[in-house]
């Protein structure tokens, strides 16, 4: 035994030498460990605190920092619009493997994961033509959803609320009214019914985490049989299977497979308008780009509004001012009195004056409380990439941590450490402009989420139609949830009341 853990440290050391003697001219800076392994970037995560993690190493070996053998992180807001580009010429790194649903034994693709371009722009096309083109088409589904979460707070009047639940259970139903028609349960139930929740935010840990290494990705979640070892525990968080088996009868696989246009309780759904004038055979591509833009349109749009919305609430309650500004605004009635609301109206450029009109409160609460982690990865093309005196080959991995890019001084102001959404509408059109370069919430260039629109409709509905009947308070005038960041921004121990205004 004793020489077997001799022989593995030899072998460690041996290579931990060959990576430095090699790396000998790398003149990025950054931690030794970075320049040895990849491991590095787990340790990064692993503790949830990630995003303040890469603001410390920026902070301290400056604007480009080798987070990896092959990755480097990269603070400097100029090259935002460079390593997200609008053409795919810096496509996703393998880290986005590990998002893959498995279906039918093999990982499959969404628009979110995929690193080839023409099969982006085809899902692409699917969920832009039937649903999120013109989002308007689903407020009555929206706003009756909120009706139903505001029913199911009378109903609890009084009561201490887990919050860091309840955006889920709503955003969860919502969701799946507007993807697959009929009803999921969650706010009926007032619970995690079925474990889904539970899973999706367990197994967003464990994919953050095990996407810094996704060498690991084809041996665990890429594999059937792995996986399959996996689901035979009871307890496996597999958000996935959960969806396949959703919703109220007929389940959610057989809603596609037996979905006919004379036949069907889904209403103006999402999958009624992928199915229109169109009868699938399971084995068909078509049916697996179906299922596949489902998978998307649901898992993806669902857990990303849930958690922002979590993060509004917690950002109203630790500012007062603004949480009763907010209020006054939404129950006045008049919003050319009290524009505290939006974001645009002062614009006046055609490249600006299409962007439907935003809450403040709701943007400066995701630049606060950033969406992704760690850098959302790039890969260098052919020819390299020049980052102020640094040359980096073709091949390497880059990112811009949100975190960094949502605090940058010089976009947002000195104060921007601190939760202010006055901030939108105090800027004039250039500095708007530089603000919303800089706002990384939803992705940015080609490969922005193309649901945001709809997404920013459903948290506003959500935020003026909750604010207009009732007040938001701690459940304790002590006890504060604590916050963590593997990949989106979660909350335990979150409990608040809905006391009627």
């Amino acid at each position: 035994m004793l020489r077997i853990l001799l022989f593995l440290v030899v072998v460690f050391g041996a290579s931990c030498c060959f990576v430095i003697r090699t790396r000998q001219k790398d003149t990025i800076p950054g931690p030794l460990l970075a320049r040895i392994t990849t491991y590095y970037r787990v340790w990064l995560l692993i503790a949830g605190d990630a995003p303040s993690k890469y603001a410390s190493l920026h902070k301290r070996f400056g604007p480009v920092v080798r987070t990896g053998p092959n990755h480097v992180s990269i603070s400097d807001s100029k090259y935002i619009p460079i390593a997200y580009d609008a053409k795919h010429v810096f496509r996703k790194g393998r880290f986005y493997d590990v998002f893959r649903p498995l279906y039918r034994g093999k990982p499959m693709d969404t628009v979110f994961t995929t690193s080839d371009p023409a099969l982006n722009k085809s899902l692409k096309r699917s969920l832009v033509t039937h649903m999120l083109s013109r989002p308007q088409l689903y407020a009555k589904e929206v706003d009756e959803s909120v009706d139903m979460f505001i029913q199911q707070m009378q109903a609890m009047e009084g009561e201490s609320i887990d919050i860091s639940s309840w955006p889920f259970y709503w955003a969860f139903d919502m969701t799946y009214t507007l993807v697959f028609g009929g009803s999921f349960g969650f706010m009926a139930n007032r619970c995690d019914f079925n474990g889904m929740v539970h899973s999706f935010k367990t197994i967003l840990r464990s994919t953050a985490v095990l996407g810094q290494v996704p060498q690991w990705c084809p041996t665990t979640l890429a594999n059937d049989r792995f996986m399959t070892w996996c689901r035979s525990f009871s307890s496996f968080p597999d958000p996935t299977i959960k969806l396949l088996n959703a919703g109220s009868s007929p389940n959610t696989l057989r809603r596609v497979s037996e979905h006919t246009l004379n036949a069907h309780d889904c209403g103006q759904s999402l999958l009624c308008r992928v199915l229109a004038n169109r009868t699938l055979n399971e084995d068909s591509p078509e049916y697996l780009e179906v299922v596949n833009v489902l998978f998307e349109g649901y898992l993806a749009a669902a857990g990303e509004v849930a958690v922002s919305l979590t993060s509004i609430i917690y950002s109203l309650l630790g500012d007062p001012r603004v949480m009763q500004t907010l209020a006054q605004s939404i129950r006045s009635k008049d919003m050319k009195v009290t524009p505290y609301l939006f974001v645009h109206a002062q614009l006046r450029s055609a490249e600006l004056s299409n962007v439907l009109p935003s809450t403040a409160v709701i943007k400066e609460s995701l630049r606060m409380h950033t969406s992704n982690s760690p850098p959302m990865e790039r890969v260098v093309p052919h020819g390299g990439l020049a980052v102020n005196e640094h040359l980096l080959p073709e091949g390497t991995v880059v990112g811009i941590p949100q975190y960094v890019a949502h605090r940058d001084q010089n976009v947002y102001g000195l104060d921007a450490d601190d939760f202010r959404p006055e901030r939108w509408l105090e800027a004039d059109e250039s500095a708007l402009r530089a603000m919303e370069q800089n706002f990384m919430t939803f992705g940015k260039g080609c490969r922005g989420c193309v649901g945001r629109e709809l997404a920013m409709m459903e948290m506003r509905a959500f935020v003026m139609k909750v604010l207009d009947v009732y007040d938001i308070e701690w459940a304790s005038e002590t006890v504060r949830p604590r916050v963590a960041n593997y990949w989106m921004m979660e909350y335990f121990d979150f409990y608040v009341r809905f006391k009627p205004r």
